[in-house]
């Protein structure tokens, strides 16, 4: 008797999902802030570079299902992942290779790591430009106790919470509503905005927008 073998399908999921990797990785070019003299142009390049950094982190979160975070400071911002602790489980599949090497340390909570990869890359200028950020409450994180709990430890050092991003990105794509402000500091009054008001669209604009409460 002829043995019938039976092949098994993609399914849609799958196929979606490869889809989306592959997309994620033609998409991951490297962006840069703007190296140009023209102070009328530079914030509004710099806007535009962030603006397609927000949108490419939030591709990268869904595919990742990874909580990403951005951080600004003074002449940089660094994008961020979080980087949860071993569950109790692992913990104790992974306690004899500890015993083995007592060098080996489980973080407890997590952490909030850099940032490496293509387009989410540091970014510093040296432009005389000014950044001001504004942001809701973050009500994203509060839906989540043991989230919001080990993101904001009441333990933590300085140092720590200085590390701490400003701007949320969540696994299933929704963001902190922001508001960030970026002008000439020769020019202050020209400034221009990026911003997002619903937490999914990263929109710029000359005008200051509203943020939902």
């Amino acid at each position: 008797m002829r043995e019938t073998v039976r092949q098994r399908g993609f399914t849609l999921l799958e196929i979606m999902l490869v889809m989306a990797i592959i997309a994620l990785m033609a998409s991951a070019v490297m962006f840069t802030l703007p190296r140009q003299t023209d102070d009328d142009e530079a914030a509004q390049n710099w806007a535009v570079t962030l603006q397609q950094q927000l949108r490419y982190a939030r591709e990268f979160a869904m595919v990742r299902q990874q909580l990403v975070g951005l951080r600004i400071n003074s002449g940089e911002y660094q994008f961020m992942q979080w980087q949860q602790a071993p569950t109790e489980q692992q913990q104790q599949q992974s306690r004899g290779r500890q015993q083995q090497n007592p060098q080996s340390q489980q973080q407890q909570g997590g952490s909030w790591q850099a940032l490496s990869q293509k387009g989410l890359a540091k970014q510093q200028w040296q432009l005389p430009l000014a950044v001001t950020l504004e942001r809701s409450e973050l009500q994203l994180l509060e839906q989540d106790e043991a989230l919001n709990a080990s993101l904001f430890d009441s333990d933590q050092d300085q140092q720590e919470q200085l590390q701490t991003p400003q701007i949320f990105i969540l696994p299933d794509g929704d963001m902190s509503v922001f508001q960030l402000r970026v002008a000439n500091t020769d020019s202050p009054d020209d400034g221009v905005w990026v911003s997002s008001g619903d937490g999914w669209n990263v929109d710029i604009s000359q005008q200051a927008p509203e943020l939902n409460p």
